[in-house]
């Protein structure tokens, strides 16, 4: 039998998960680039009961976008939710300048019928920065 492996929350403060393994297993609907058991985490404030994650008011967000520094998750800390090293890094993947609904539901949809693991140069277009952490048994987090 195999022991489980400990992880952290790698996060600090009022946080939302939309997509878990909990609901369903491959939490985003595929096995692929490390989607099995992948988490999505959204910071939101505590005052509108866990359902807001922008400053601006909700009209604002449907007919405009919201951008990225106004949401409460922008800039926060991080923190390694095991104990390992880091073996592999990518950043410098360009941020979207705005979050705006229909538009992030139209890349959504255009990455589920068009995307190709095969033919795919760079993953970030799909999976954005990521840091992959070896653990003392050989493991991968």
């Amino acid at each position: 039998m195999i022991d489980p492996i400990v992880v952290e929350f790698p996060l600090r403060g009022e946080w939302i998960a939309p997509n878990t393994p909990g609901k369903k297993i491959p939490s985003h609907g595929t096995d692929m680039l490390g989607q099995r058991y992948a988490y999505d985490f959204v910071r939101t404030d505590p005052a509108s009961r866990g359902v807001r994650f922008f400053k601006p008011n909700t009209l604002h967000y449907l007919i405009l976008g919201v951008r990225l520094r106004d949401c409460f998750g922008w800039g926060q800390t991080i923190y390694s939710p095991v104990t390992g090293t880091v073996v592999q890094a990518k950043d410098g993947w360009p941020e979207r300048q705005r979050v705006h609904l229909a538009r992030d539901l139209v890349i959504v949809l255009k990455h589920a019928l068009t995307f190709n693991i095969e033919r795919a140069g760079d993953l970030r277009q799909v999976t954005g920065n990521y840091s992959i952490i070896g653990m003392s048994d050989g493991s991968l987090c």
